[in-house]
């Protein structure tokens, strides 16, 4: 069995800390939810982090978190935690 003591941060997105499902890669090299990242740059050039421009606004996906979070939403499905109360 796997001992679920808190959620990984590499899975929460730093703008809605919440548990992410569409993971994406900013220009900054941090991870972000999709969704938010992409509601971040309608209004904004900067880095939510560091504040610092970005030199673009492409937008790549994290397949890894990806894949980190859906393991760790399924562990704690099965062990009958809800993912985001651990973070």
């Amino acid at each position: 069995t796997v001992q679920i003591s808190s959620l990984p941060e590499e899975v929460v997105c730093p703008i809605t800390q919440a548990t992410m499902s569409d993971p994406v890669i900013a220009a900054d090299g941090f991870t972000y939810e999709r969704a938010a990242i992409t509601d971040w740059l309608e209004q904004k050039d900067t880095s939510p982090i560091t504040g610092a421009a970005l030199a673009n606004t492409t937008l790549t996906p994290n397949r890894a978190v990806k894949k980190i979070a859906e393991w760790f939403m399924e562990t704690c499905e099965k062990a009958g935690a809800v993912a985001d109360e651990l973070y």
